[in-house]
């Protein structure tokens, strides 16, 4: 007995028409990119709200890839 898949990713999901990664994958690693990096080379270190804000955002971002 193997295990039941409860949710399904759509191997091509679009929003509109553009393909979601475009609309959304990309811009949102681009912010995370930004989000860590600047901060990281002027201060040398990460605060805490960045990691608060980056847990948000990867609970947002998974949620709205199962909903697309």
């Amino acid at each position: 007995m193997g295990f039941q898949i409860l949710l399904s990713v759509p191997a091509e999901s679009s929003i509109g028409t553009y393909p979601a990664s475009l609309v959304l994958d990309i811009p949102v690693m681009l912010g995370v990119m930004l989000l860590l990096t600047i901060p990281a080379l002027l201060y040398k270190k990460l605060f805490r709200w960045q990691g608060l804000a980056l847990l948000l955002m990867y609970t947002a971002f998974c949620t709205l890839q199962f909903m697309i």
